[in-house]
């Protein structure tokens, strides 16, 4: 399972369709995928604090995490980068 992670707060749409971009192709290459955007919004959630923790939470099911570009420019991005660092999780990079 992968994990989507990239800039969301302070960006246009949340950068929504960069994650449903990344989304398609990582399943059209037989990945299964965790979009926390999307994530967030099913579960009707706005707040940043409560959005990190169910994000975390989704993170921990999965065994890669796929960085979207300026993912370094994002809080958020940059604990679940060094969550999956701790954890073993498998990173790629978008450049």
């Amino acid at each position: 399972m992968v994990y989507i992670s990239g800039p969301v707060s302070g960006v246009i749409d949340c950068n929504e369709q960069a994650f449903k971009k990344a989304e398609r192709i990582l399943n059209r290459a037989g990945y299964k995928t965790i979009n926390p955007v999307q994530e967030c919004k099913d579960a009707g959630l706005t707040d940043w604090l409560e959005c990190m923790e169910l994000c975390l939470e989704k993170e921990k099911e999965c065994n890669i995490i796929y960085m979207l570009k300026d993912w370094e420019n994002s809080k958020g991005a940059r604990i679940e980068y060094k969550y999956a660092k701790e954890h073993d999780i498998k990173i790629l990079e978008l450049k």
